[in-house]
């Protein structure tokens, strides 16, 4: 049975109006069935980079907030820490950039919460109906809070051709070690140029697979196991990756940490695409580009699946062109949806619903 897609288009529609009609639209996505009294209700946002970035404003996102509130739960916005030198790549200067950006208790209705801990290790293992039972590790409050809002903004996106909902689920909500086995291929090594010899990495290293040697950090590859604890605790860029995996394998990863988030809970997800300003690169970049086309609106659903699906479809029918002409054509955006759909995390037929 397909699922149902809630859509508010932009036709005609104010930026004023648009934190309103977003709490209305939750409204008729069940969000006064979602939470009690009392329940952490996490609102999944993105809070930006530098000046130039597309992000959402915590005007709108402030909209979730009050609807939440309004049960007598207890909203938060979160993210979790990024794997590459940012100011999210940290609890406390991504708390203090989301404060920057307007998102806070005082400016937008609830407190910003990291939600993989101070480093991105404060994480659960999640066992998922695929491959037998593949184990993914995911942020603790991404498994702990009641329930979820999902606030995704649809771009473009060097790697998987679209960011947007399964993305804002399986890396968004992914911990350090889940973002590492969606990225890497291949254990950790030491620039040995950018390496000071603080002794940091083999502090915390808790198999002691990294030593000192004439001043140098080494590394053990026989006795790492890839945790990342060493790229979370270096402050001068000595630790390294291999980054270099495909925008298939990436697209298949993300789904699966995606299902990860919201296995067994699946009822408690509410998943939002804010189809505004959208750009050729997505809100991690500084500058991600002029906007592409004019805005979309608002769509809405319990399955993010049919969500990705319909703001793809959208693009291409009120733009003119699919979002890879737009962005970049030779990646194909389905994969992660195909793949979704295929493991059980939603489904790519759904029924479009207009609202006003």
């Amino acid at each position: 049975m397909p699922s149902t897609v809630l859509f508010c288009p932009a036709d005609g529609v104010h930026s004023d109006e648009w934190p309103s009609k977003l709490e209305a639209l939750l409204n008729r996505l069940g969000l006064p069935k979602m939470g009690r009294r009392g329940d952490l209700i996490g609102i999944k946002v993105h809070v930006g980079e530098g000046k130039k970035s597309s992000y959402l404003g915590p005007e709108l996102a402030a909209g979730a907030a009050r609807g939440i509130t309004a049960l007598g739960a207890k909203p938060f916005f979160t993210d979790t820490c990024v794997l590459y030198r940012s100011p999210r790549a940290d609890a406390v200067s991504h708390t203090r950039l989301a404060a920057e950006h307007g998102y806070s208790l005082e400016s937008a209705g609830a407190p910003f919460l990291v939600a993989d801990g101070l480093t991105g290790a404060y994480e659960e293992e999640v066992a998922i109906p695929v491959d037998g039972g593949k184990r993914l590790m995911v942020a603790g409050l991404a498994r702990r809070a009641r329930g979820f809002v999902v606030l995704a903004h649809p771009t473009g996106h060097i790697i998987t051709g679209l960011g947007c909902v399964i993305k804002m689920l399986g890396m968004g909500l992914a911990s350090r070690k889940g973002k590492l086995a969606m990225h890497s291929v291949a254990k950790p090594f030491i620039r040995r140029k950018a390496c000071i010899g603080c002794g940091e990495c083999a502090l915390w290293c808790p198999v002691d697979a990294i030593t000192l040697e004439k001043g140098k950090a080494q590394i053990d590859s026989s006795r790492c196991i890839g945790c990342g604890e060493c790229l979370a605790m270096c402050r001068s860029a000595a630790i390294g990756f291999d980054w270099k995996v495909s925008s298939e394998s990436l697209q298949r990863r993300i789904a699966e940490h995606a299902l990860a988030v919201v296995h067994r809970r699946e009822d408690r997800f509410i998943h939002v695409a804010i189809g505004l300003r959208i750009t050729k690169d997505c809100d991690c970049m500084q500058d991600p580009g002029p906007v592409l086309f004019p805005d979309i609106g608002l769509l809405g659903s319990a399955d993010p699946v049919a969500v990705d699906q319909a703001i793809l479809d959208l693009i291409k029918e009120r733009s003119g062109k699919r979002l890879a002409e737009w962005s970049y054509p030779k990646i194909d955006p389905t994969i992660q949806l195909a793949h979704g759909e295929a493991i059980g995390l939603g489904s790519r037929a759904y029924r479009l619903v207009e609202v006003v």
